[in-house]
């Protein structure tokens, strides 16, 4: 359903835009089934059916605690794991779990919409709990995310909790998995 008089369109569709709906610049699209928890579109750029962009959209919590368990053990009562959520082009990066290694772990995600959409590395502060004070940290990059316990009296076994955010400017995820 298309509704506009020599300028901007709105659209209202199912599914994500890009590709499939051609539209004027300024252009606003309403996907009915928020696709990915994605809702509202705009045409940023472009004559055809490419240059959407988000506008309005929330992923939801997602556990992705299997992708990090090279790294964090949540399997106390207690932890809950990592997560994470992207509203419009903000990603949110939470974890409570106990430290299985020291070593420098590279992990590498397989969805962009939830990466940083850029190579220089965003710095995530996890804060050791048995020791107040004390961080270690996360680097995401896009496409990756970089553990560097980085600190003298982290031990295997301590809880370290975090709740980051960072922008990105990657595509909207095409998939609600990590």
């Amino acid at each position: 359903l298309k509704f506009g008089l020599n300028g901007p369109d709105q659209i209202v569709g199912k599914g994500f835009p890009n590709g499939v709906v051609a539209a004027p610049v300024g252009s606003i699209y309403t996907d009915k089934n928020s696709t990915c928890g994605a809702m509202l579109w705009i045409k940023k750029t472009g004559t055809g059916n490419t240059g959407w962009t988000i506008l309005s959209g929330d992923t939801g919590w997602i556990d992705c605690s299997t992708v990090f368990d090279q790294i964090f053990d949540n399997s106390a009562a207690n932890n809950i794991g990592v997560k994470v959520r992207r509203i419009n082009n903000t990603v949110y990066f939470i974890v409570k779990a106990a430290i299985k290694t020291l070593s420098e772990v590279v992990i590498n995600i397989k969805n962009g919409g939830f990466s940083t959409g850029d190579t220089v590395s965003q710095i995530l502060l996890l804060q050791q709990v048995r020791n107040a004070g004390k961080n270690s940290q996360i680097q995401a990059t896009n496409y990756s995310f970089m553990w560097l316990p980085g600190y003298t009296g982290l031990k295997v076994g301590d809880t370290v909790i975090g709740n980051c955010s960072y922008l990105t400017s990657a595509a909207w995820p095409t998939a609600l998995t990590f």
